[in-house]
């Protein structure tokens, strides 16, 4: 989770197999994050 150029909180997310993640996965999780952020 980023806010004015500050990193404030991870998701960390793991898989045994290479390459299991695409851009697509990065995107979704950053929007996961940024619904978070709004929670707190």
């Amino acid at each position: 989770m980023i806010t004015s150029d500050k990193v404030i909180g991870t998701i960390q997310v793991k898989s045994y197999q290479v390459n299991m993640y695409t851009p697509e996965h990065a995107q979704l999780l950053s929007g996961i994050a940024n619904k978070e952020f709004l929670g707190m």
